[in-house]
């Protein structure tokens, strides 16, 4: 694809990533000199499965009937050599959350609220476009980094998201993608009702998914970890989320209940829209912005406490060769002088004992009763 043209408009000018249904370029609008993304679906993808066409049109016709600084930009669509769909995209900067929690994990409690807050704003504009995302996921939340030093959140790949009804009708209606017993999503951030293959998910899916995101933020660790895929969904469907503050007693109670309320079991015990949750975490941490140096710090800081383990494991001198046999047998003989040093102390305080026992005096015996006399 490199040096590649597309629509007599956009060079394809290096790759960029590989994701799950294909390729995402750097490109160069030959008009203007704009630096673009282009995500190209594979060859193989679209002779094998017409699912993925329909994923890339209804991510291009999601994406780009919302306008939000919260979501990326689509700016352009068309169809490359053999029919393969392509989207044209604003180039992003920075790193996508699950890459920064690979290595800083878990994230300060401020710095979780601003990034979950900032993604609220672009769900709840999503929303009232009719768009319901249903794949929220530290994948999908890129952290982009601009010229100025500011960090903006930017929502990712709109593919299985729901569309409104006239959405629809432009894509020809498909329902390949919602009908019932189909599981979309990724399991680990999946809403009960996802999980249970329901065709009905409304925004309160995503208010789950985001919830679980930022339980992961905070915690470390995602509620329901290491589990089989039957037994996950089980559990999302059946089980309360571990109280955060057992997982992350450092986390307050306020932060927790917030946390809570977005992972209700039952979707009318959520936030009844994604601006309420915003609304929660703003008062607890009002506005917070987020910066470029303020997650560099994070890996220095990550780093710092990494380098410092490995000073403190150097330190350690390496145990000689047959060590574990060295160590068995001093401990063997440590015992075993411990043991007769032990008895020699009981030997000695019975002989004491005794000693002392000889060297009491008998008691005294009783003085006779006086003899009477006859007068």
């Amino acid at each position: 694809m490199i040096g590649t043209v597309l629509g007599e408009k956009y060079e394809v000018t290096s790759k960029l990533a590989e994701g799950g249904m294909g390729s995402v370029f750097e490109g160069m609008h030959l008009q203007t000199g704009r630096v673009v993304a282009i995500k190209v679906l594979r060859a193989k993808d679209l002779e094998k499965k017409i699912t993925h066409v329909r994923r890339f049109q209804r991510e291009a016709r999601a994406a780009g009937s919302i306008d939000t600084d919260h979501i990326a930009r689509v700016i352009d669509t068309g169809e490359a050599e053999g029919g393969r769909p392509y989207i044209v995209m604003e180039r992003l900067h920075g790193e996508d959350l699950a890459e920064r929690l690979e290595r800083v994990s878990p994230l300060p409690p401020a710095t979780a609220i601003a990034i979950a807050a900032q993604a609220c704003r672009g769900l709840q504009k999503a929303h009232d476009t009719g768009v319901v995302h249903r794949d929220i996921k530290p994948s999908n939340l890129f952290l982009a980094e601009r010229e100025e030093g500011e960090v903006v959140v930017k929502l990712l790949d709109f593919g299985i998201a729901k569309l409104s009804d006239a959405q629809l009708d432009n894509l020809g209606h498909d329902t390949t993608l919602t009908k019932a017993g189909a599981l979309l999503g990724s399991p680990v951030y999946m809403s009960p009702e996802q999980a249970r293959g329901k065709r009905e998910i409304d925004h309160r899916a995503d208010v789950w998914s985001l919830g679980v995101v930022l339980y992961r933020m905070v915690t470390g660790q995602v509620p329901f970890p290491d589990l089989p895929l039957g037994e996950l969904l089980m559990s999302i469907c059946a089980t309360p989320v571990p109280p955060v503050q057992d997982v992350a007693p450092w986390v307050s109670p306020e932060l927790a209940e917030v946390i809570h309320r977005a992972l209700r079991l039952d979707p009318q015990e959520r936030y009844e829209k994604v601006s309420d949750f915003e609304k929660a975490l703003s008062a607890l941490v009002p506005r917070v912005t987020l910066s470029a140096d303020q997650l560099h710090a994070l890996d220095a800081k990550s780093q710092r406490a990494v380098a410092r383990r490995a000073e403190i494991t150097a330190d350690e001198p390496p145990p000689p060769t047959g060590a574990p046999v060295a160590i068995a047998a001093a401990t063997s003989e440590r015992s075993q002088t411990l043991l007769l040093i032990a008895s020699g102390a009981v030997i000695a305080l019975v002989a004491i004992g005794a000693y002392l026992a000889l060297r009491k005096p008998p008691p005294a015996l009783p003085s006779p009763a006086p003899t009477a006399t006859a007068p």
